[in-house]
C-alpha cells in the first residue's frame, strides 16, 4: 500500500446513449459532466448527493467498471488507463459494493481468497491474513459458512476482507453502513478510520449527512453529474444541506423536511390479508415456523427482522417464491376472499387478487440490468408512462435498467407496482438506496395509499424505518419466532 498516493479525475464525463424510439432514434443522458476531483491516501473522502447525482458512476469509473466518455484519470500525476476492475485492483484501487455478488456455493473464506493471486499455492498464508483482518475489524464473520447463507452485512464483510487482502492504496465503499445494525456502524466506521490512519485512501458513498460529518476528512457533494461543493474539516452542515436541498425548494416542496404526518389508525377496519401458521424452509436460511399475521385495510404493518431472523424466508413465502411447508395466506382483494395454500400460493395468484410486490432484490428480481425501462413497466401490463414525467427520473423508456442508479431503479419499481392501484402492497426493504427526498416522498406516498384504503405490509431489517413517528399502525418483530 502506497501511503502517499493521489488519484484524480480531470474533466471526466460519461454520456449514455440509448434508443429513443422504435424507429431507432438515439437519445443521450449525461451521468457525469466535467468532473474534477482528487482523492488522497490517508483520508476519508465522502461523496454525498441525491439518487442519480453521479456518485456510483464516478466510483465505477475509478474502479474500472465503466470507461469515461471523455476526460482523464491519473494516479500520482501519471495517466491512468483502466481496462476493468482487475486492472484497477492491480493499480491499487479496490471497490466493495453494498450488496456484492459472491460465489454462493463457496465459503466466506474461499470468496475472500478468489481474487488473491496464486491463493491455491499460498492458501495457508492467505487464510491467516483473512483471519487477522477479521479480528482487526472486530468482526464475528464465520468464514466457514457458504456465501448463500450469509446475511447482507456478512456478505459485505466478505467482499471487504477480500479487498483488504489485496492491500489497496484506495478502498471504495458504497453505502456500507446501510446493511449494518446501529450497534455495528460505529465499530465499523472506527475500523475504517484506522485504515485511513494507516495510510489507506477511503472513498465512501453515503446518504447520511451526520455520518459524513462525523467521519469524513473531506466531503464532496454531487448534483446532476456535477461537483457542487467540496469541503474539508470543519464542515458547514447548513451549506452542505442547502446544496442537497436546492432542487427540492424549487419544486415548491419547502415543507418537505419538516412535515410530520398525522397519526392514523386502522382500528375497526376489515382484515384484508391474513397469514396463519405459515411454515417454510429455504435452503440453509433460517426457517419460518408458525408465523401468523393479520393486516387491515387502511393500515401500514411493519415487520422488522433482527439479524439471524427468517425475514428473507418470510419475504419469499409471502410473495409465493418458495413452496410452503404448511399454513395458509388469505387475501381479501379484487378476487373476493381467496385462501392460498402451499399448492396455490404463487406470484400469479397474488397478482390476480390485486397484490403488488416490491422485492428486496431490485436488480435481478424487481428488474434486470439488460431490460429497458419499458420492458420493466410492461412486465405487469402497467400503463405507467415515462418515468421522467412521473418520478423525475431523467431517462427515456428505452434506456437500460442497468444504467440507472440504485435509488432511481428502486423508485421506478415502487412506482410501477403502485401505479395499478393495488388493494394490498407488500414492500421488502423499500427504502434501501433512497436519498432523503426520495425516502420522505415514499413514506408520504404510502400514507396516502393507506388513506385511500390500501393494505400495506413492509418487511425490513433496518431499525430506523421502524421508528418513524405516526407511520405504522402495527409492528411485528422477528427473532426466529414471532413475539
Amino acid at each position: 500500500m502506497d501511503q502517499h498516493s493521489t488519484v484524480a479525475l480531470e474533466g471526466v464525463s460519461l454520456v449514455y446513449e440509448s434508443p429513443g424510439d422504435e424507429a431507432g432514434g438515439i437519445v443521450t443522458f449525461t451521468a457525469l459532466d466535467e468532473v474534477d476531483i482528487i482523492f488522497q491516501s490517508g483520508s476519508i473522502h465522502v461523496l454525498l448527493g441525491e439518487n442519480g447525482a453521479g456518485k456510483s458512476t464516478l466510483v465505477h469509473i475509478l474502479s474500472g467498471l465503466l470507461a469515461p466518455t471523455r476526460g482523464r484519470l491519473s494516479l500520482n500525476g501519471e495517466p491512468l488507463y483502466l481496462k476493468g476492475p482487475k486492472d484497477a485492483l492491480r493499480r491499487g484501487i479496490a471497490m466493495v459494493h453494498q450488496r456484492p455478488l459472491l460465489c454462493d456455493e463457496l465459503s466466506a473464506l474461499d470468496n475472500t481468497l478468489l481474487s488473491a493471486s496464486g491463493f491455491l499455492l499460498q492458501r495457508k498464508t492467505a487464510t491467516e491474513q483473512v483471519r487477522r483482518i477479521n479480528a482487526e475489524w472486530g468482526s464475528e464473520l464465520n468464514l466457514s459458512v457458504k456465501a448463500k447463507n450469509l446475511s447482507p452485512s456478512d456478505r459485505l464483510k466478505t467482499a471487504l476482507f477480500g479487498a483488504l487482502l489485496q492491500d489497496p492504496a484506495f478502498l471504495i465503499l458504497d453505502e456500507p453502513t446501510a446493511v449494518l445494525s446501529p450497534a455495528d456502524r460505529t465499530s465499523f466506521m472506527e475500523a475504517v478510520q484506522k485504515e485511513a490512519a494507516r495510510g489507506r485512501g477511503i472513498i465512501l458513498i453515503t446518504h447520511h449527512l451526520e455520518e459524513a460529518v462525523r467521519w469524513a476528512d473531506r466531503i464532496t457533494v454531487l448534483k446532476k453529474g456535477r461537483v457542487k461543493l467540496t469541503e474539508n474539516k470543519v464542515f458547514n452542515q447548513e451549506a452542505i444541506l442547502a446544496v442537497m436541498r436546492a432542487e427540492i425548494a424549487t419544486e415548491g416542496n419547502q415543507g418537505l423536511w419538516t412535515d410530520t404526518p398525522e397519526e392514523k389508525s386502522a382500528s375497526g377496519a376489515p382484515c384484508t390479508f391474513a397469514v396463519k401458521d405459515l411454515c417454510a424452509v429455504d435452503g440453509n436460511r433460517p426457517p419460518l415456523v408458525n408465523f401468523s399475521l393479520t393486516a387491515h385495510k387502511g393500515g401500514i404493518t411493519g415487520i422488522f427482522g433482527y439479524p439471524g431472523s427468517p425475514l428473507g424466508t418470510l419475504e419469499d413465502a409471502l410473495c409465493g417464491m418458495i413452496s410452503l411447508t404448511s399454513g395458509t395466506v388469505t387475501v381479501h382483494g379484487s378476487c373476493g376472499r381467496i385462501e392460498l395454500t402451499r399448492h396455490t400460493l404463487t406470484p400469479r395468484a397474488l397478482r390476480a387478487c390485486s397484490v403488488a410486490m416490491v422485492p428486496s432484490n431490485r436488480a435481478f428480481r424487481g428488474s434486470n440490468p439488460v431490460l429497458t425501462i419499458q420492458d420493466i413497466l410492461r412486465a405487469t401490463d402497467t400503463e405507467y408512462g415515462t418515468p421522467s414525467t412521473k418520478e423525475g427520473i431523467p431517462a427515456q423508456i428505452h434506456r437500460l435498467a442497468g444504467t440507472l442508479s440504485g435509488g432511481q431503479l428502486q423508485r421506478l419499481i415502487v412506482a410501477k407496482e403502485l401505479s395499478s392501484k393495488p388493494h394490498i402492497i407488500i414492500l421488502c426493504e423499500p427504502e434501501w438506496g433512497l436519498d432523503m427526498q426520495s425516502t420522505y416522498l415514499l413514506r408520504r406516498r404510502l400514507i396516502q395509499e393507506a388513506e385511500q384504503g390500501a393494505t400495506i405490509i413492509i418487511l425490513t431489517d433496518t431499525p430506523e424505518t421502524m421508528t418513524i413517528p405516526h407511520f405504522y399502525t402495527k409492528t411485528v418483530y422477528l427473532e426466529g419466532e414471532l413475539r
